[in-house]
């Protein structure tokens, strides 16, 4: 047998021509051909990553209610077997949760979450993980309105996210010493679409470090570009546990009302978005 292989698709039935109810029960029928209790397919990797990504992949086709329905299920029919169970998990944290995936969707992976928090598989210490990663996540989900938070800034005067002028914003969190942040930075602070909206007034770019080192930050603050408002997080962020933060740098778009645009973006997709509503 190839284990390789992909699942047959569902049959669909003829009085279903809505293109989404069409991808709605692909996805809610897409396990059938497959009982977890056969460990060789069940818990074959290249078997099951395969099937992930065609699953996953029909869940932009459909609304949110049939993305959990079908994930439910899957979640309920791979309780039959523990090791797929945690190859489901792990699958769906790669796919969703890495944000160099082209899948990466919190929300969808938060429908994966709760429903394996309903599961009697799960043990106390790995539910208590997983109830903080909910919790976690849904902090400045895009869609809400962003974690008001203060900042000290380069000229030592103390101001905080919503005093600032009603503007687009990019903010980033950051660390100096941070290789990759450095690369981010240089990425963003070398665009020109970007210092010219904040030159025009319609964009600022806010860079808050947040690890509260002050002698740090007083030797690194002038190393940011002029254009761009720098702050050192005064404790609000860290003490108040505001933002989920779980590499650095976190970058964010937010609308002129705080809003959440974008979280947790790359830095080609912040450029894209900003230069796309600019013109």
């Amino acid at each position: 047998m190839d284990t390789g292989a992909q699942l047959p698709l569902p049959s669909v039935p003829d009085t279903l021509r809505v293109p989404a109810l069409r991808a709605a029960y692909v996805m809610e029928h897409f396990w059938d051909g497959l009982d977890f209790k056969d460990t060789v397919r069940s818990c074959d990797g290249r078997f099951m990553e395969q099937n992930m990504v065609n699953f996953l992949s029909l869940f932009p086709h459909a609304d949110q209610a049939s993305v959990t329905r079908s994930v439910m299920s899957l979640v309920q029919r791979a309780e039959a077997e523990r090791s797929a169970f945690q190859m489901i998990s792990d699958l769906a944290a790669k796919y969703l949760y890495e944000k160099e995936s082209p899948m990466y969707n919190e929300q969808y992976y938060i429908v994966f979450l709760e429903s394996m928090l309903r599961s009697s598989v799960l043990d106390g210490i790995v539910r208590k993980r997983t109830r903080f990663l909910i919790d976690a996540i849904r902090k400045n989900m895009p869609g809400t309105v962003a974690a008001d938070f203060k900042v000290m800034l380069r000229n030592g005067k103390t101001t905080s996210l919503y005093e600032m002028p009603a503007r687009l914003m990019i903010v980033m969190f950051y660390d100096p010493h941070c290789e990759h942040c450095r690369t981010v930075m240089s990425s963003l602070s070398a665009d020109a679409t970007l210092h010219r909206l904040v030159d025009e007034g319609q964009l600022n770019v806010l860079a808050v470090y947040v690890d509260g080192d002050a002698d740090t930050w007083q030797i690194t603050k002038h190393t940011l570009p002029e254009w761009w408002i720098a702050g050192m997080d005064t404790g609000d962020i860290s003490r108040d546990d505001l933002y989920f933060i779980i590499e650095m740098p976190s970058l964010y778009l937010l609308d002129a009302d705080r809003t959440v645009i974008m979280k947790d973006a790359l830095a080609g997709d912040i450029i894209k978005t900003v230069t796309d509503k600019a013109f």
